[in-house]
């Protein structure tokens, strides 16, 4: 029988999105009780004590690990959302504690620190008797437009896939400084195509083998970046493109293109999956639905949109694999796998611009 008891969680890093995002549905949830906030800076940690009454605040979580994590009101799980480069120290002093960890991607800022911390989550199972969820907040799996694109794909649908491509761009003026710094772990790879990577691994249901990026710097560091890739191998791959920026309008937009029909995943717009078949006919109707869609009112800055299903309904999932609900994917490995590819397209761009090649 599945356990119905609520989740005994901690929220690691309280900054504006934690506070925004995270930490309401978390409250809200019947799956969890927030036990306790987290974060080192006292103005971010007192604003989410507000916001989660009964829970204690703590500049450090260490204290939190001081109990046996099965026992009766000692944290059993911890949601991280520090930033970045704090991902992998925190993550893996959860783990040794025994406790649950859902890790806001990316895994880490480096492939020695994101393969330390997937190595400490694969020794930690090792030496217990029950499993250590260790999930990779890659929510964009969990929204129901790419679900249903990905069940479209698998029923063939879309008959053989020919590309997937997407844009994700957001507008400077929204990003906390440490987003803007690639020491920091900020910048559009790490920060934005990081959840295209992985989601179209999701959608096509192949792995990357091969990527080249490029990079440039306009309002910050490393905020713009394309990357070309492949997915699979032989005659079954499918080629790639993804489009990322830190200083334009809000666009979150998939497309998938097979030889008998076509998916558009657009996030921003509606957040509905929209599918053609190869015909002129679907194609003018395709058309014809776009030309109306851009005559709905637009979102204006400053006001917020509604809220977005897929970062709950990741959560909720992690919660229910921790109770024996269901798998733990995506896991660390994912956030690793993911993490190869953007830091193998950075490294690639990078030798561009030193007037080198691509592949270095």
């Amino acid at each position: 029988m599945p356990d119905p008891r609520p989740l005994r969680t901690a929220l690691l890093g309280c900054g504006r999105i934690a506070r925004g995002r995270h930490l309401p549905m978390l409250v809200r949830s019947e799956r969890f009780h927030v036990l306790a906030v987290v974060d080192p800076d006292q103005r971010s940690r007192a604003a989410a004590e507000k916001l989660a009454p009964g829970a204690s605040g703590h500049a450090d979580p260490a204290a939190l690990y001081a109990d046996d994590p099965s026992a009766e009101g000692a944290v059993e799980a911890v949601v991280i959302a520090t930033p970045s480069h704090l991902h992998g120290e925190n993550a893996r002093a959860a783990i040794a504690a025994g406790r649950h960890v859902y890790l806001e991607k990316p895994v880490g800022t480096d492939l020695d620190d994101a393969r330390a911390t997937v190595a400490a989550w694969d020794a930690a199972n090792a030496d217990r008797g029950e499993k250590l969820v260790g999930r990779i907040g890659f929510n964009y799996r969990f929204h129901p437009m790419h679900r249903a694109a990905r069940a479209a794909i698998e029923s063939g649908r879309l008959g053989r896939l020919v590309a997937v491509r997407s844009v994700y761009t957001t507008p400077a003026t929204e990003l906390p400084g440490w987003k803007t710094a690639r020491a920091s772990g900020g910048g559009a790879l790490l920060d934005l195509a990081i959840h295209h990577v992985d989601n179209l691994r999701f959608l096509t249901g192949r792995e990357v083998t091969s990527v080249r990026g490029r990079l440039l710097s306009r309002a910050s560091e490393h905020d713009t970046a394309t990357l070309d890739l492949l997915f699979g191998e032989g005659e079954d791959a499918v080629p790639g493109q993804i489009t990322v920026a830190m200083n334009a309008v809000d666009e979150d937009r998939t497309e998938v293109i097979g030889d008998r029909g076509a998916a558009v995943l657009d996030r921003v717009a509606d957040g509905v999956a929209r599918f053609r078949g190869a015909k002129r006919a679907g194609l003018r109707r395709a058309r014809a639905r776009a030309a109306l869609a851009s005559l709905r009112p637009q979102r204006i800055p400053g006001v917020a949109p509604k809220p977005e299903p897929s970062t709950s309904a990741s959560l909720h999932a992690f919660a229910a694999a921790v109770r024996g609900e269901g798998a733990g994917e995506p896991d660390l490995r994912d956030g690793l796998a993911a993490l190869e590819v953007v830091l193998a397209a950075e490294a690639g761009a990078l030798a561009l611009a030193r007037g080198g090649t691509p592949d270095g």
